[in-house]
């Protein structure tokens, strides 16, 4: 399969005058200061380069098959400890933090991310590569927010099988939510050698010499063990832990009343487990809960230094996380983070020169790119595409509402739904676009968080994600269920569009533009579409629905104009009624996908006006690309091109390149989104050789950013 890496770099129309010699001389200026003063200060892996090894950057396929030896054995130092966290996209700030303060206790390289989302994968390992993996099944990034929500179990419930799976590869292991912080190195408490090290969840203060052994249960059998920061050995009692841990789990099932989470399952397994496992309670003032910690004040200062872990729990919801660690100075992000130089280091001259590159940057050096702080390279109009005028805190919480306003130009929306495999596709089809001019109307459906994320960094409030996200790689393969999963949402979206008043055009993003089609939309119709058949019509053709054979016609469900009336709403929802009564079955014979439902749907809502487009203009991919006469005697008439009649992301790539119509590598420059390049997925062969000199290289190319 053909992968990308993407990258771009801004187009200016200002003259290179603007640079005058005095320009020249500060720049190099600027970057010292920023090397020398500014970069030494930052605290986090994914936020500085630790070494000047040079950078590792494999394609995101590479980084799909990514497996859990690989990664373990790449970031475990002493070929014996592994410090595990598992993250969903929402909390990569908490990442960020609690890195931070893992990073001031030189532990960073031992961390690995398990990621449970692809946005989460991608994000972690393009600024950190090799230390993020992701064990399928991905979860829905927003899903896992939400504490005690069916979501949040699923997203706890794999955290004991991630921690046995790492024992059994022969490491240590320690787990970490990313709501801590670590304010000392844990692992000096790490006394003896016991199978596994805990501690407690409750308030209630212990003496400060207690005992470590696993605390008596309360009168209804429970203890209050916490599960979110643990440390084994890979020993067969922390084995068999982890096994009682995953038995009780699966006697556990989410209910609304319970919401249940993974911690309850923990504690059964370690009392059924007593005198099998043995088992170190962490003292109480270095490891206090959250509870205890942020509550009283007084046990604070009298313990005051022997802190080293804090969790911050007994609270519930992301925002309240975030406040109460600032209120209480543990929010690293907003602080000057730790540098091993000293203060003075920063002198007058230090202030000043930071001062002069602050005023270069806003007053000579961005005004040279043609958007804000180059979020808009490459664009095709001489002004820069303004970002909405709202606010958005973050991506998730945009609305299709805000997102159609924002791009809707003449009461239209071009709209395309896209999962991230085929980013480089929806660029091709981009370009295209944005010859015709049309491309400021684009709003991008996204099926996953990576795609909604990468978008929106290159093209801001043009990419919007309507729940649940799907997963990005199971929507790559025709006729598979994922496929299915995105193809069957298409009609709800589009009657989210009209029912919000605007007009709507649907494109696949396998087609590219060659003239502008809607001058090519006569009338005012409800419904206008192109017909899927490779026989040849006259020139004249009739615009009337197609007779059916058998019953059926068909015409194409990847490419409709819809304008905002009582009948296109009609079919929409005809539409989605057919879908619904269509389920997925896997056999040859019926692997369906939305277009047979939007069939059957213009045959049951003849009420409605409709409007078939010429052929010459808007020609199936198996009459273009398969019937070289026809196009030369059509030569001219051609508005947009299909590249269907043809399974498989490769072959459709090979066919666009093959017929001059794979625009990305000589003009990515005419699109929003920037230059992508694809690297194309090695042969077995150079798959074996990579795999066996992964972990050298990756041991030599250490990439912080």
């Amino acid at each position: 399969m053909a992968q990308h890496i993407l990258n771009q770099r801004p187009v200016s129309r200002r003259p290179i005058s603007r640079l005058c010699r005095n320009g020249f001389f500060l720049l190099p200026l600027v970057l010292l200061v920023l090397l020398g003063v500014v970069l030494p200060w930052l605290g986090s892996p994914l936020l500085y380069n630790t070494s000047s090894s040079p950078s590792f950057p494999p394609s995101l396929s590479y980084w799909r098959e990514y497996s859990l030896t690989q990664a373990t054995k790449f970031v475990a130092k002493n070929g014996s400890t592994v410090i595990v966290c598992t993250v969903s996209y929402p909390f990569l700030p908490f990442l960020n933090n609690w890195l931070i303060s893992v990073s001031r206790q030189n532990h960073q390289e031992n961390v690995l991310v398990i990621a449970e989302d692809y946005a989460t994968l991608y994000k972690v390992n393009e600024k950190w590569p090799g230390h993020a993996v992701l064990i399928p099944p991905a979860l829905g990034s927003q899903t896992a927010q939400h504490f005690g929500s069916k979501g949040f179990f699923k997203f706890t419930s794999r955290r004991p099988q991630h921690l046995l799976d790492i024992l059994e590869l022969g490491y240590n292991v320690m787990y970490n939510d990313v709501d801590m912080v670590w304010l000392q190195d844990p692992f000096q408490y790490l006394e003896g050698s016991h199978d596994a090290y805990f501690m407690d969840d409750l308030t209630k203060i212990k003496p400060l010499n207690h005992s470590h052994d696993l605390p008596p249960p309360n009168r209804k059998g429970a203890t209050y063990i916490c599960s979110c920061m643990i440390f084994l050995r890979p020993t067969s009692g922390a084995k068999l832990l982890m096994n009682k841990w995953i038995e009780e789990l699966g006697s556990l099932f989410w209910a609304k009343p319970k919401e249940g989470n993974d911690q309850p399952a923990f504690n059964w397994a370690l009392n059924k487990t007593a005198h099998e496992v043995d088992v170190y309670l962490l003292p109480q003032t270095a490891f206090p809960s959250g509870g205890l910690y942020f509550t009283n004040e007084t046990w604070v200062k009298e313990t005051k230094g022997k802190h080293a872990i804090i969790h911050n729990n007994y609270i519930i919801s992301y925002d309240e996380k975030m406040k109460r660690f600032r209120d209480f100075g543990l929010w690293l992000q907003q602080q000057r983070p730790i540098s091993n130089r000293p203060i003075s280091f920063l002198n007058r001259n230090g202030l000043f020169l930071l001062l002069l590159a602050l005023l270069f940057l806003l007053g000579v050096y961005l005004p040279l790119s043609e958007a804000p702080l180059f979020l808009f390279p490459n664009r095709t109009s001489p002004s820069s595409s303004p970002s909405p005028s709202f606010v958005v805190s973050d991506w998730r919480d945009y609305s299709l509402a805000q997102a159609a306003k924002f791009v809707a130009k003449n009461g239209t929306v071009i709209v395309c739904s896209v999962s991230y495999p085929f980013l480089p596709f929806l660029n091709n089809w981009l370009i295209s676009i944005s010859r015709q001019k049309h491309h400021e109307k684009v709003l991008v459906i996204a099926e996953d968080y990576a795609l909604l994320y990468k978008v929106n960094e290159k093209w801001p409030g043009h990419a919007v994600l309507i729940p649940p996200a799907l997963d990005p790689k199971a929507a790559h393969h025709f006729g598979s269920q994922g496929f299915y999963n995105l193809t069957s949402r298409r009609p709800q979206h589009l009657l989210d569009i009209l029912e919000l008043g605007y007009n709507v055009m649907y494109n696949d993003v396998d087609m590219v533009w060659l003239q502008d089609p809607f001058k090519y939309l006569q009338g005012s119709h409800d419904v206008y579409f192109m017909d899927d058949m490779t026989a040849i019509k006259p020139l004249n053709h009739s615009h009337g629905l197609p007779p059916s054979r058998n019953g059926v016609t068909y015409v194409c469900s990847c490419m409709i104009f819809l304008r905002c009336t009582s009948g296109a709403k009609l079919l929409l929802k005809k539409w989605v009624e057919e879908i619904r009564a269509q389920p997925w079955s896997n056999t040859e014979a019926k692997k369906p996908h939305d277009q047979p439902a939007f069939n059957r749907a213009l045959h049951k809502t003849t009420q409605i006006d409709v409007y078939l487009l010429p052929q010459s203009a808007f020609p199936s991919g198996g009459l273009y690309f398969k019937n070289q006469k026809w196009v030369n005697e059509t030569k001219g008439k051609h508005v947009i091109v299909h590249n269907n009649y043809i399974v498989g992301y490769n072959n459709k790539l090979k066919r666009f390149q093959d017929f001059g119509l794979w625009l990305v590598d000589d003009h990515s420059h005419q699109s929003p989104l920037g230059k992508i390049e694809l690297v194309q997925e090695e042969n077995n062969e150079e798959k074996k050789q990579k795999e066996r000199g992964l972990n050298g290289n990756m041991s030599q190319k250490r990439n912080f950013l």
